[in-house]
């Protein structure tokens, strides 16, 4: 039994590290790829050099130059130094997230192997650490500049830190570090409110020393900074983030989305769940406990447009460190067999495989969005050369879908599509600023990917503008507008 353990071992080490090779591949390209991957990076990016140059991450939506953060401020705030070390690029962003993933994979590892037995704790680490990493969720959403890498490292980093002050009889900085990073994961992205739930659930059924003053103190400083948001935005804080994010749920959706993930991502489960089991037995809740059933909630909202992936994080992650300290602790035996065997079939169903079978079949990536986990090419950069100098040459403001342009041309937002789509769902928003500047032609040129505006923004562009060029970037097509003749 034991050289079959070990041999189990061995592959369930190996597999999974050859499947983080197309990882590694697809955050070397997108680390030198300075144009929008994903729409959102823009804008996520855009708003740190917005802060850079003194402007309003909240201003008046319904006003010039239209636009609005639907995001809280922690992000751009972090992103800033980098932009303005590095340039305008989405670039900055993008090593903020890889930054982050490498993070959480490190936290996963630290986590892991805390609680393994003494000789195996190394082995458990590292099989957690891989386990999140082969996931193709990871490598669809972590190198992106958008909001949710920070947010996911913060989240992780505030629940090993409260673990670390109940193992350390409540000690103060270990459980203020806590607190504070899942404060500022929250005001990162309000999705790490799960991660707070989760910390939250677990003081109060742990109560460690210091826990008592600490929390409300939390809570105190985390409702402050809400109020100082809103007064400083001129009360458009809470509209912008919280319901120009609230979008109509869709149950169809849903259940996509979950059976993706159960169909990728089961064995990791299952596995979470056996080791879940262990830890009540054994030694009761950890965070990571209450980390899982939150992300069970979080899961739950995946049905809404907009959502992804990165919904099942949570799961993702608590899963990898409960299985990992399960495989620590247990002897040599036939569930310590399975589990070694599931975790090294995992990586085939979860993500694009172990290299080189990812290479010989692309296309092999089973995830909800697996078109996101392709490497642009020389193609891909000389297409967005072409709309960077369509963007670039305008004389005028540029509304645009991908922000990213904007932001490497140095040119001002225009706008937050998906602020104006969101606000607009909950009849929030006036477009008449918008429309009457697109109809007087006030705005240059306008670049559109999804049509994501609200209908009567788009009517007006379609009335008064005309695509003069169309680009394919990245296997979107990004459409290029120009106003039309006024004597046309």
């Amino acid at each position: 039994m034991l050289r079959v353990v070990r041999l189990l071992t061995i592959v369930a080490l190996f597999v999974p590290a050859l499947t983080v090779v197309p990882l590694l591949l697809h955050s070397w390209a997108l680390l030198h790829f300075p144009f929008d991957f994903d729409p959102g990076e823009g804008v996520d990016v855009g708003a740190a050099a917005l802060l850079l140059s003194g402007g309003q991450l909240y201003g008046d939506p319904t006003q010039f130059p239209f636009f609005g953060l639907n995001y809280p401020p922690a992000y751009p705030l972090v992103v800033a130094p980098f932009l303005l070390a590095l340039g305008p690029s989405v670039i900055a962003g993008r090593i903020v997230s890889v930054a982050s993933a490498i993070g959480v994979a490190a936290l996963i590892f630290v986590a892991a192997r805390r609680s393994a037995s003494p000789p195996d704790r190394p082995v458990a680490g590292v099989l957690g650490a891989l386990a999140f990493l082969a996931s193709g969720y990871v490598l669809h959403v972590m190198p992106l500049a958008r909001t949710t890498s920070l947010m996911v490292f913060l989240s992780v980093a505030g629940l090993f830190c409260l673990e670390r002050a109940n193992e350390n009889r409540g000690n103060s900085r270990w459980l203020a570090a806590g607190l504070l990073a899942l404060l500022a994961a929250v005001y990162t992205k309000p999705v790490a409110l799960d991660a707070a739930a989760a910390g939250l659930v677990f003081l109060l059924a742990r109560r460690p020393d210091g826990w008592a003053p600490g929390l409300p103190a939390a809570v105190v400083l985390g409702i402050g900074l809400h109020v100082l948001l809103q007064v400083i935005s001129g009360e458009r804080y809470a509209e912008a983030v919280f319901t120009a994010n609230a979008y109509p749920f869709d149950p169809e959706q849903l259940l996509s989305y979950g059976r993706n993930f159960l169909e990728t991502h089961g064995l990791l489960i299952a596995i979470g769940l056996v080791g879940l089991a262990l830890e009540l037995r054994r030694d009761g809740p950890s965070p990571w406990a209450f980390y899982l059933g939150a992300g069970l909630i979080t899961a739950a909202t995946s049905g809404r447009w907009g959502a992804g992936e990165s919904y099942f994080f949570p799961l993702i992650i608590a899963s990898c460190i409960l299985g990992a300290r399960a495989l620590g602790q247990l002897e040599p035996s036939v569930p310590h067999s399975l589990g070694l065997a599931a975790l090294a079939v995992y990586p085939l169903l979860a993500g694009p495989g172990p290299w080189p079978i990812s290479a010989l079949f692309p296309g092999r990536d089973r995830g909800f969005q697996a078109e996101i986990g392709y490497n642009p090419g020389p193609d891909d950069l000389a297409a967005g050369r072409r709309i960077l100098d369509f963007v670039a040459a305008a004389q005028g403001p540029v509304l645009s879908e991908a922000a990213g342009f904007a932001v490497v041309t140095r040119q001002p937002l225009v706008s937050s599509p998906m602020l104006l789509r969101g606000l607009a769902e909950h009849g929030a928003y006036d477009s008449r600023g918008l429309v009457a500047a697109l109809r007087a032609r006030q705005i240059d040129r306008v670049v559109l990917l999804g049509f994501w505006y609200p209908q009567p923004v788009l009517d007006a562009i379609d009335a008064n503008y005309e695509r003069v060029d169309q680009v394919v970037m990245n296997r979107q097509v990004y459409h290029l507008l120009r106003p039309r003749d006024r004597n046309g």
